[in-house]
C-alpha cells in the first residue's frame, strides 16, 4: 500500500482529502485534550479578510480537531482558544472566539458569532448574524438566527426557536417548542417553555414564566412572579405582574365552521396526548395519488393534540394513524397519511402529502405540491415546496431547500443553507451542505457537495 493509502487508511480517506483540499490554514504541532478530543491549534495559509478583523497569513487561530471542523470557503475562523470538536462545523462567515466551544454536531454559519466561554453542542443551529456569549448554552436541536442575542448565564434548548432581534440574557431559560421572536427581551430568572410564544417587542423577566400554547405579543410585559399559560394571549402593552396568574381559553369557534371533532380516543407520542379526530362535515379532496377523494361525515381521522393542529378550512386532513402535536399546523389543501409525525413547530401547507413513516419537525416547512415519503425526514429551518419529492431515508435539515422537481433519495443528506431545485436528483449516500446550489444535476454514490 502507498504511503498515502497507509495515511487515508490511519486518518480515514475523507479527513485525509479535505486536508488536501485545504488551502485556508493548517494544523500546528500544539495540541490541546478536551472531553477526551485530541484538538490541533491552527495556522492561517493565506489572509482572511473578515468583515470585523484581518486574520493575517501564518496568524495562529484557536483549536479543532479535524479539517471538518472549520469550512475551507468563505471567512470563518477560530480565534484565541476556542475549541470546535466532534462533528461540530463552523463555516460562511462566522467566527468562534475567546473560550467558547462548539461540540457535538451543532452548526455556526453564516456571520454568526460566539463568544467569551459561549458553548453551543448538540445539534444546534446559530446562524445569520447571531451572538452566543458570556457563558450562555445553546443545544439539542434550538436554533438561533436572524441577529439574535444569547448572553449571560442563559439556556436555550429542546427544539426552541430565538429569532429577529430576540435578547435572552442573564439567567433565563427558553426551551421545548417555545418561540421568542421579533425584538422581544426575556430575561432576569424567566422561563419560556412548551409552546409559547414571545414576539414583537414584549418583555418577560424576573421569575416570570409563560408557557402552554400562551401568547405574549405587541410590547406586553411580564414580571416579577406572575405565569401566563393555557391558551392565553396577552398583547397591546399589557401588564402582568406580581403573583397574577393568567389562564385565558380561546373563544371556541362557530360548530358551522368546523369540520372534524375531536374524540375521546387517545394515545400518548413523545409524552403528549393526542386524539383521534372525526369529519363533522363532507368534503372532496386529494388521496395520496392525487386521484379525488371524499371524506365523509363519521369518517375517522389521524390523531392531533389540539385544534391548531389541523385547520377546519379547505380540504387539510389527517388520514389513518398519522400523527401532528406541539405547535405544528397542517393547512390548505395538504395531507398526512399512514403513520408519518409533524410536531414542534412545523408547518405543511399547500398540497403537500406526507405518508408512510415521514417525520416533519423543528421549524421546517414543506409547502406547494411536495411529496415526504417512507422514512424521510424535514427538520431544522428546511423548506421543501414546488413538486419536489423527498423518499427512502434522506433527510433535509438546516436552511436547506428543496424545491421545483427535484428529488432526494437513498439516505441522501441536504443540511446548512444547500439549495436543490429544477430536475436535481441527489442520491445513494450524497451529501449537499453548506451553501451549494445543485440546479438539474444528478449527484450520487459518496459525492460530497460544499458548493
Amino acid at each position: 500500500m502507498s504511503l498515502l493509502g497507509k495515511i487515508k487508511n490511519f486518518f480515514g480517506s475523507d479527513e485525509v482529502e479535505k486536508e488536501q483540499l485545504n488551502q485556508k490554514y493548517s494544523f500546528t504541532e500544539e495540541t490541546r485534550v478536551v472531553d477526551g478530543h485530541v484538538l490541533h491549534r491552527i495556522k492561517a495559509l493565506k489572509t482572511i479578510e473578515r468583515k470585523d478583523v484581518r486574520v493575517n497569513k501564518r496568524e495562529l487561530g484557536g483549536f479543532v480537531e479535524s479539517y471538518k471542523n472549520l469550512g475551507n470557503n468563505g471567512n470563518s475562523w477560530v480565534f484565541d482558544d476556542a475549541c470546535v470538536y466532534c462533528d461540530a462545523e463552523v463555516y460562511g462567515n462566522a467566527g468562534v472566539w475567546n473560550n467558547a466551544k462548539v461540540f457535538d454536531a451543532a452548526h455556526i454559519c453564516g456571520d454568526a458569532q460566539i463568544k467569551d466561554n459561549a458553548q453551543v453542542y448538540g445539534n444546534a443551529y446559530v446562524e445569520f448574524h447571531a451572538q452566543v456569549m458570556d457563558n450562555a448554552h445553546v443545544y439539542d436541536r434550538a436554533i438561533v438566527e436572524s441577529d439574535a442575542k444569547i448572553s449571560g448565564n442563559t439556556r436555550v434548548y429542546g427544539n426552541a426557536e430565538i429569532s429577529l432581534d430576540a435578547c435572552i440574557s442573564e439567567n433565563a431559560q427558553v426551551y421545548d417548542d417555545a418561540r421568542v421572536y421579533g425584538g422581544a427581551q426575556v430575561y432576569g430568572d424567566a422561563q419560556i417553555y412548551e409552546n409559547a410564544l414571545i414576539d414583537d417587542n414584549a418583555k418577560v423577566y424576573g421569575n416570570a414564566k409563560v408557557y402552554g400554547n400562551a401568547f405574549v405579543v405587541d410590547n406586553a410585559k411580564i414580571y416579577e412572579s406572575a405565569e401566563v399559560y393555557g391558551d392565553s394571549i396577552v398583547e397591546d402593552d399589557r401588564v402582568i405582574c406580581g403573583y397574577e396568574k393568567v389562564n385565558e381559553p380561546l373563544e371556541d369557534e362557530e360548530d358551522d365552521d368546523k369540520k372534524y371533532e375531536i374524540t375521546d380516543e387517545t394515545i400518548v407520542v413523545d409524552g403528549r396526548e393526542l386524539h383521534r379526530i372525526k369529519a363533522i362535515k363532507d368534503f372532496v379532496r386529494e388521496d395520496k395519488d392525487g386521484q379525488e377523494s371524499h371524506v365523509n361525515v363519521e369518517n375517522y381521522g389521524g390523531y392531533i393534540e389540539k385544534e391548531d393542529n389541523l385547520s377546519h378550512m379547505d380540504g387539510a386532513w389527517i388520514y389513518d394513524d398519522a400523527c401532528v402535536y406541539g405547535n405544528a399546523c397542517v393547512d390548505d389543501d395538504s395531507a398526512v397519511f399512514d403513520c408519518a409525525k409533524v410536531h414542534g413547530n412545523a408547518s405543511v401547507d399547500g398540497n403537500a402529502k406526507i405518508m408512510d413513516n415521514a417525520e416533519i419537525h423543528g421549524n421546517a416547512t414543506v409547502d406547494g405540491n411536495a411529496k415526504i415519503m417512507d422514512n424521510a425526514e424535514i427538520h431544522g429551518n428546511a423548506t421543501v415546496d414546488g413538486n419536489a419529492k423527498i423518499m427512502d431515508n434522506a433527510e433535509i435539515y438546516g436552511t436547506a431547500n428543496v424545491s421545483e422537481n427535484a428529488k432526494v433519495y437513498g439516505n441522501a443528506r441536504i443540511y446548512d443553507g444547500a439549495e436543490i431545485e429544477k430536475d436535481a436528483e441527489i442520491c445513494e449516500n450524497a451529501t449537499v451542505c453548506h451553501d451549494a446550489s445543485v440546479f438539474g444535476k444528478v449527484i450520487k454514490g459518496d459525492e460530497y457537495v460544499v458548493e
